[in-house]
């Protein structure tokens, strides 16, 4: 016999050759079945030895047939779940379904806002298993990628925002504009984050999010505009001074601190347009409403003035007489004439019958005012000009 043909480490000596264990045949290429304990003395749970193996019965598992198969003979993980056979029970491998729970049979609870998807500062709301976008004015498109009607590709990833923390100095409005911004400046300010001012360049070394116009440090109605790590206001007609509190050439002194004002949080109700006026405040109410605080309905009725101000004519053409002030009202005004009824009117040209009684002040040939100032209570007007103790 050929050594060199025998199979599975046989030995041949002679004509006839020596196999390993397990195996059997003229050259050793016949395995011999190992007959396992388990047929001997029997498998269990009603398991049929064959060829000296235990084949189970739908519902056991192991050697012997001797172990409960949870998972047999009908898979109880729903919807592709994985079954996993313990000693006593299953579980159930959900990872990849989509679904969770003992058998997988709950819908995972996906936040479609996280990342949020809505770009350009845009607010995201869950609508079911999708999203709706709520986009900043000026933005549309389903992610608010479309800016004035020009759609802004962008690589940014959603949630990173140029405009976070905003670039936009001096009250500019950040949009952001793919991995970069633009910056919508206020009336007055231009460059590229809104810090030239009339053409003059304001330089400022402070951070984008920390302004010096926070809180507002501009009185009466003034507008706060940063410049480097201080300020400069901008003062309604009729005030000046650092933090607008001069008056008409008059110091009006408060106590208050430049951060309070007494139009925060707004006093007037029903939608009523709160002015500051020295330590206090005026409400402009809408028509129908009136009263200190517009509290008062007198149904749709037109505003006490008896007519209207004329469109194109501004705080800057001084309308206000009789010591009445001044505000801007888009392109037209409104004249607050004082606590007092002493003068009415559009632009307070109508004298009242009752004048203000009890005034301690010598104001001939002029009259006495109510100053709307804690300090000096009362005031002369001259000739249209406010004075603090007469009109001499």
């Amino acid at each position: 016999m050929d050594t060199m043909s025998v199979q599975n480490g046989g030995v041949c000596i002679g004509n006839s050759c020596q196999c390993n264990p397990g195996f059997t045949g003229i050259i050793c290429d016949t395995q011999i079945p190992i007959i396992p304990i388990g047929c001997n003395p029997g498998c269990q749970n009603g398991g049929v030895c064959i060829g000296n193996s235990c084949q189970c019965n739908p519902g056991f598992t192991g050697t012997y047939c001797e172990s409960r198969d949870f998972c047999s003979p009908n898979n109880p993980c729903q919807n592709g779940g994985r079954c996993i056979s313990s000693n006593t029970n299953f579980i159930c491998d959900c990872t990849g379904t989509g679904y969770t729970g003992v058998i997988c049979t709950d819908i995972v609870s996906i936040d479609v806002c996280i990342p949020n998807p809505c770009q350009n500062s845009g607010t995201c709301h869950r609508n079911g298993n999708s999203f709706l976008c709520t986009c900043v004015p000026g933005w549309t498109g389903t992610t608010c990628t479309v800016y004035e009607g020009v759609l802004i590709t962008t690589t940014t990833a959603p949630n990173v925002s140029p405009c976070v923390p905003n670039p936009c100095l001096n009250g500019g409005i950040c949009y952001a504009n793919g991995n970069s911004f633009l910056c919508s400046c206020l009336s007055g300010w231009t460059g590229a984050t809104c810090t030239v001012y009339e053409g003059v360049m304001i330089t400022t070394t402070t951070a984008p999010n920390v302004s010096p116009c926070l809180p507002n440090p501009c009185l009466n109605g003034g507008i706060c505009y940063a410049n480097g790590n201080s300020f400069l206001c901008r003062c309604l007609s009729g005030w000046t001074g650092a933090t607008c509190t001069v008056y008409e050439g008059i110091m009006i002194t408060t106590t208050t601190a430049p951060n309070v004002s007494p139009c925060v949080p707004n006093p007037c109700l029903n939608d009523g347009i709160c002015y500051v006026i020295a330590n206090s405040f005026v409400c402009r109410c809408l028509s129908g409403w009136t009263g200190a605080t517009c509290q008062l309905f007198q149904g749709m009725i037109t505003t006490t003035a008896p007519t209207t101000p004329s469109v194109g004519i501004t705080c800057a053409n001084r309308p206000c007489i009789n010591g009445g002030t001044c505000f801007n009202n888009g392109d037209s005004y409104f004249c607050y004439c004082g606590p007092t009824n002493t003068f009415t009117g559009t632009n307070c040209e109508i004298i009242s019958s009752t004048l203000v009684p009890n005034c301690p002040l010598n104001c001939a040939p002029g009259y006495c005012v109510p100053s709307g100032s804690t300090t000096h209570p009362y005031a002369c007007m001259c000739r249209g000009t406010l004075h603090l103790t007469s009109c001499n």
